[in-house]
């Protein structure tokens, strides 16, 4: 979804009216450092006019959004705490989802590193499975699915951003040294993990699969490689944090 962003330091909100360019590129420029741009407030949207709303911040600062993403309609958010994330560029930003707010101390992923040398970084990236692909999976795993069914699921997830948690081991190994979960909107709906894998399990050695759920979020995690050891005498990373990190793994 495309939006224009910019600052109304305060004001309020007034029926949408074409933004000034040069306003937006003075609030822009001073965020061009920043790749991704969290915001979170309660979004007041114009029901009759879907295309625009106001973003009201925790500081007292109203933001306007302009919406130029007719698939998308602010009024599903309206009167509620949202969080928007995206990448600011020059006179746009990129929002890449619109999802309800979670407070900080409901970060949707808990996990443990006692006892094992590693650092954690986190990282967003577009939603990438294609239908074909998809469909591809699941003739590997012998799941059969109505011809168009990929197609319709692949809809229900356009426009969605992945979170990424790379595990990554500090200590000396061999590659790979990073473990990998990553997690999903759950914007199928499933309510089981069964229904999850039969649209999006692996069976070749080497990607990322389907492990838990809960209503909001899927997650999947990574595979360690073919298992493959030089002579090194090293421990393979991944391998290591992968047995501490993944029994503590809990979405919340």
């Amino acid at each position: 979804m495309m939006l224009f962003i910019f600052a109304l330091a305060g004001c309020s909100y007034a029926q949408p009216s074409t933004p000034n360019p040069s306003k937006i590129n003075t609030a822009v420029q001073q965020n061009t450092d920043q790749a991704m741009q969290k915001k979170t407030g309660i979004l007041a949207a114009n029901l009759e006019d879907t295309d625009a709303a106001t973003l009201q911040m925790d500081d007292g600062t109203t933001i306007l959004l302009i919406n130029q993403n007719p698939g998308i309609s602010f009024a599903d958010f309206a009167g509620k705490k949202v969080t928007v994330e995206g990448a600011m560029e020059k006179d746009q930003f990129d929002v890449s989802n619109i999802m309800p707010a979670q407070s900080e101390s409901s970060e949707p992923l808990s996990y443990s590193l006692n006892g094992v040398s590693a650092s954690v970084s986190k990282t967003s990236a577009p939603f990438a499975y294609t239908s074909e692909q998809l469909k591809n999976m699941a003739d590997e795993c012998g799941s059969k699915h109505a011809s168009g069914y990929f197609d319709q699921l692949i809809s229900k997830f356009k426009g969605t951003t992945k979170r990424i948690y790379s595990f990554k081991y500090t200590g000396a190994s061999q590659v790979p040294d990073t473990y990998l979960v990553s997690l999903l909107p759950n914007k199928a709906g499933y309510t089981s993990l069964n229904q999850f894998k039969k649209d999006f399990d692996m069976c070749a050695a080497g990607g990322t699969y389907p492990t838990m759920l809960n209503s909001n979020w899927l997650l999947f995690t990574s595979s360690c490689g073919s298992g493959y050891a030089d002579e090194s005498g090293r421990p393979i990373g991944c391998e290591k944090v992968q047995k501490v990190v993944e029994p503590t793994l809990k979405l919340n």
